[in-house]
């Protein structure tokens, strides 16, 4: 709870908090390891937008000095090139799921799912040379293979004890907005079975053809950070990470009063903090489209939150 009097001279978020003229304000979300957070430079920030939601009621407060909002320019590296010891979920262009092991067996044939960016789903690409890559699983740590080094077309993709072998590395080539990725000692390119677009669906070796299903997005995301669509938008998004922006794509109704479509790249946060960041660009599909930060109880569509917009 924060409480704010009309003749507070204190804290500046009581000072702030009184010119909201709220007697009271209640914030769920402001639990006890978040008991000094530096609100005063939240409220500070979101003034400067004129816009301040708090505890999912509205505010426009008046103008006001207060303490400043670090901005830090991003560096930007946007190449699309693949960084050698990052991790990034593989996302079939066609099916829209993610490539994901199931235990940490040897030997368990690698499957697609629904994008939950578990890290079941996180690969660690490390370059070997002339573009070729190891792909290993963050959960298992076991290899992205080709099920008894096989040469055949058809032959599943699965999860192996890593060896150097050839039938453990892969060549990535950019084609058609992502990547298709080439089995080095077979020259197959790999696949969903049947190029389906079912949850479950096995991951083979194929004869390249240009199918969508051998075209494969490469979803970065930073150790400890997850994405996920916030109320069931109808449109599935998205959140890359390339070293130093965030790159995030989302649908959904909008982010306001009690429930919110959209998406959201997160990771788990206790304690003191602050979020610093600039907003490069937006597309504005839509009156109501929006990108910024957001501090967020849960993942819950109707969750508590205080956030800064353009």
């Amino acid at each position: 709870m924060v409480q704010a009097k009309a003749k507070s001279q204190g804290n500046p978020i009581k000072r702030a908090l009184a010119q909201l003229r709220a007697p009271r304000l209640f914030i769920p979300w402001l639990s006890q390891s978040f008991r000094r957070f530096r609100l005063d430079s939240v409220v500070s920030a979101l003034s400067s937008l004129r816009e301040v939601r708090m505890n999912r009621r509205r505010y426009r407060p008046p103008e006001r000095q207060g303490p400043q909002f670090e901005i830090l320019e991003p560096r930007i590296l946007m190449s699309g090139s693949i960084m050698s010891g990052f991790s990034y979920d593989l996302i079939n262009a066609n099916s829209g799921m993610a490539a994901i092991v199931v235990s940490a067996t040897p030997g368990t044939i690698v499957t697609q799912q629904a994008n939950t960016s578990a890290q079941a789903e996180e690969w660690k690409f490390t370059s070997i040379g002339s573009g070729d890559y190891d792909i290993v699983n963050n959960s298992s740590t076991l290899a992205l293979g080709v099920t008894d080094g096989s040469m055949a077309a058809g032959a599943a993709v699965d999860e192996e004890t890593y060896t150097g072998a050839a039938s453990q590395q892969w060549a990535l080539t950019s084609a058609n907005g992502g990547y298709v990725i080439t089995n080095v000692a077979s020259g197959l390119a790999l696949d969903v079975a049947n190029s389906s677009i079912t949850a479950g669906a096995q991951l083979i070796q194929n004869t390249a053809d240009g199918a969508a299903s051998q075209t494969w997005q490469l979803q970065a995301l930073p150790s400890g950070w997850g994405d996920q669509d916030i109320g069931s938008p109808t449109l599935a998004g998205s959140a890359d990470f390339d070293g130093t922006t965030w790159t995030v794509s989302g649908g959904g109704a909008d982010i306001w009063n009690y429930s919110d479509q959209f998406n959201f790249a997160s990771e788990s946060f206790t304690g003191d903090g602050q979020i610093i960041a600039q907003v490069n660009s937006q597309t504005d599909t839509n009156i109501s489209a929006k990108a910024g930060v957001m501090f967020r109880n849960t993942g819950d569509s109707a969750s508590a939150f205080a956030d800064v917009i353009v």
